[in-house]
């Protein structure tokens, strides 16, 4: 099975109240009330990694962040994140690096040389369609406010991931994952930790945030793999009873750098 498309199968398992939950823990801890125009707070930098069809980061441009970035190990992904971003009128740009680097894919010469500068998309390019999202004004405010940028990424190729990198403008303050991590862990133990390793170079040393959604994992588990940040809020999801013990099926946890 695909990546992702495992992926996308445990995504589904999620639903979207765990996106929810996600992206309202970020608002508080990061913007607070009413504080959407201060861009120290509201201009973090946002990295979703497998950023899918971009649930998740139109709901954190519709919470107030401005600085959206989605990678996707599949293109599909990032061009129906671009299509359904332009619907709801999210300006963005699908990035690419400026010839072929090792681990940036299999694209011939003529292809690469098409897409080495940013492709922008702004609400002209949407399709005849209303807003798959029933955001207020002011939400709508936000999302025509912030701008997005996306790139297709081999999360398991340091030397693409550092490309990447350079090209977004270097690591993210707010780095989301909601089911990529379990679908590499599906994958092969190997995978996973490459993915282990290579996060910390996502995530911005000066105080950056990792927050994760899985369904494979504990919340224990979680801390344990990812050791090498400190966790700093459970969130909660929903439990249930079964023998008389009270349990989850979903984990998520929110970890710092180390300082």
């Amino acid at each position: 099975m695909g990546l992702h498309r495992a992926r996308d199968r445990l995504v589904r398992r999620f639903g979207e109240q765990s996106a929810t939950k996600m992206v309202t823990w970020c608002k508080k801890t990061f913007i607070g009330e009413g504080d959407e125009d201060d861009p120290a707070r509201s201009g973090l930098r946002v990295m979703d990694l497998g950023c899918g069809n971009g649930h998740m980061l139109f709901l954190m441009a519709a919470a107030g962040f401005t600085a959206l970035h989605g990678c996707d190990y599949s293109p599909a992904a990032v061009e129906l994140s671009r299509r359904l971003a332009a619907q709801i009128g999210l300006p963005v740009e699908v990035l690419s690096l400026p010839e072929a680097a090792p681990g940036s894919g299999s694209e011939s010469e003529s292809e690469s040389e098409s897409e080495s500068e940013p492709e922008s998309h702004d609400a002209s390019d949407a399709d005849e369609a209303d807003s798959p999202f029933d955001f207020d004004e002011e939400e709508e405010d936000n999302v025509r406010h912030s701008r997005l940028s996306l790139f297709r990424l081999d999360l398991l190729d340091a030397a693409s991931v550092q490309a990447h990198l350079d090209l977004a403008g270097g690591p993210f303050d707010i780095v989301l994952d909601k089911g990529t991590y379990d679908a590499i862990s599906l994958n092969s133990p190997s995978a996973r930790k490459l993915f282990i390793k290579h996060l910390p170079m996502l995530v911005s040393p000066s105080g950056g945030h990792f927050v994760i959604t899985s369904c494979n994992w504990t919340t224990e588990e979680l801390k344990e793999h990812f050791a090498a940040f400190e966790p700093v809020a459970v969130l909660p999801q929903r439990s249930f009873m079964f023998g008389g013990r009270s349990g989850q099926n979903v984990s998520s946890v929110a970890f710092r750098v180390r300082a």
